[in-house]
């Protein structure tokens, strides 16, 4: 018996004869569709990505298919702002008044140097004039006495000529006036004489004293507080009126110069912290206690900061021992205002400058529009809306410099 033996074929496989080469190639290429699908398509869709806003951006495409543009969003919400103002200043005496002298004199003693603590009534100075106010007021009586005898004397000319026909009566009594303008003046400088030995200092400060010495005059102080400075000294010889031999300070405040922004906001008895770069680490409380009802103006001499007003707070608790005071310590100051307002993130706020600013906003029909707004503060990343906006419309957070007005947006609730 004769068996035959066949030998089946082996099956066919179209994945028979494939190298490991084409696998790996395989592996690759389904890595990349992957990296492709979880990396670069969100970046593509994402507001921070450098084509959002390009003609091949997201929005772009999606416009160009009618298709709604998936935005951030947020509503409006009331909530508790802090409107913050902040001025530069620095150390000063609210008062300072000068010591000036208007007659020839010789300063025999200065009795204070800057810096000295004084009381209404020390003695700040003495002065020796040597009779100077006297001889002084006779040479103005005799300058009157003259300037009278002239006008007396062209009166008494030109009523013989208006007796003539000469001149006007309009004019004779101009010449009558003037006569009796300078008897006026003839009768204040023989007051004065009379008066003499009485210092002008006396008439400003109330407290300047004619001693029994004859010329010698005792210069008080009129105020208390601080001389700030000395600009005169024993044996001066000052040889006619001088402004600013002494001057004196009564209370040391901080001075901010505040933006004329804020007029109508600061007031007297408005809290603040002042912070002085001699005390870094250490904020003081602070009232204020007075507001100057004017701006400085660029280019004239009071105007340290232009555009400004002075605004003058009250430190609490200082100076002290440990904490002295210096005229001149510079620094700034802090007013915080807390109200309640309509607050939007600020990332929403475009275009903003001088408390003006845009937002994009989303409509009934989901579509976007531009809205002009005004705001007044920030706080936390919030910004308080003046006006411009209502609280149930809803502004967009993010990429809008790719969308444009009136597209069709989706966005979640």
């Amino acid at each position: 018996m004769v068996r035959l033996l066949v030998k089946s074929p082996k099956p066919l496989s179209i994945l028979s004869g494939v190298s490991g080469w084409f696998w790996l190639y395989v592996g690759l290429i389904l890595l990349g569709a992957y990296l492709l699908y979880a990396a670069i398509v969100p970046t593509y869709k994402s507001p921070n990505s450098r084509l959002w806003s390009s003609a091949m951006g997201y929005p772009a495409m999606l416009r160009k298919m009618n298709a709604e543009i998936p935005v951030e969003t947020a509503l409006p919400s009331q909530r508790e702002m802090v409107k913050t103002v902040s001025a530069a200043g620095e150390i000063g005496f609210l008062h300072e008044v000068p010591i000036n002298i208007e007659v020839a004199s010789i300063v025999t003693d200065v009795y204070v140097e800057s810096g000295a603590k004084i009381k209404v009534g020390d003695l700040l100075l003495r002065l020796d004039n040597g009779g100077s106010p006297t001889r002084l007021a006779r040479l103005d009586v005799e300058d009157k006495r003259n300037a009278y005898e002239k006008a007396r004397r062209d009166y008494l000319r030109e009523k013989e000529a208006f007796k003539s026909g000469i001149i006007a009566q309009t004019d004779l009594a101009q010449y009558e006036a003037d006569m009796n303008q300078a008897r006026i003046e003839l009768n204040k400088a023989q007051e004065s004489l009379s008066q003499s030995f009485e210092s002008r200092s006396k008439n400003i400060f109330g407290d300047a004293k004619q001693s029994s010495r004859g010329a010698k005059t005792d210069i008080l102080s009129p105020i208390d507080g601080e001389v700030v400075q000395v600009a005169t000294y024993a044996g001066e010889n000052i040889l006619g009126p001088k402004n600013g031999l002494m001057s004196l300070g009564d209370t040391l405040m901080f001075k901010a110069s505040v933006d004329q922004r804020y007029f109508s906001t600061i007031q007297a008895g408005n809290r603040a912290e002042v912070y002085l770069q001699a005390y870094p680490d250490k904020p003081f409380a602070a009232k204020v206690i007075k507001i100057d009802n004017f701006i400085a103006v660029a280019g004239k001499a009071d105007a340290t900061v232009p555009y400004t007003f002075n605004v003058w707070l009250e430190l609490e608790g200082v100076p002290t021992e440990s904490i002295p005071l210096a005229r001149g310590m510079n620094g700034y100051c802090r007013f915080d205002y807390p109200f309640q307002a309509l607050a939007i993130p600020e990332k929403a706020l475009l275009n903003y400058s001088g408390q003006r600013g845009v937002v994009m906003t989303v409509n009934a029909e989901r579509r976007l529009e531009l809205k002009q707004v005004t705001y007044s503060a920030s706080m936390d990343g919030m910004v308080a809306i003046s006006s411009g906006l209502g609280e149930r419309e809803r502004v967009v957070l993010s990429g809008q410099v790719g969308l444009q007005s009136g597209d069709k947006v989706k966005f979640e609730e």
